[in-house]
């Protein structure tokens, strides 16, 4: 595998966000990811933010996949 670099680069430090208790508060707040869903609001930006949330949070991951599931409905 020559030219190919396998080794994953790891991402800046201010690419790294650090929230507050208040922030991570706010985000954990099921009904706002209802209300965005439903309304189609910033879908982009909305999936880039679950995703970032939901990396190494089980609870989050299983409260926010309720959310997309009834939103399907």
């Amino acid at each position: 595998m020559s030219g190919i670099n396998v080794e994953r680069e790891q991402p800046p430090q201010d690419y790294l966000y650090h929230l507050n208790r208040e922030e991570v508060l706010a985000l954990s707040c099921m009904n706002f990811y209802t209300k965005m869903i439903k309304e189609k609001q910033a879908l982009v930006e909305l999936g880039f933010l679950i995703h970032r949330l939901a990396i190494r949070n089980l609870k989050f991951s299983e409260e926010i996949s309720r959310v997309i599931l009834k939103c399907l409905n």
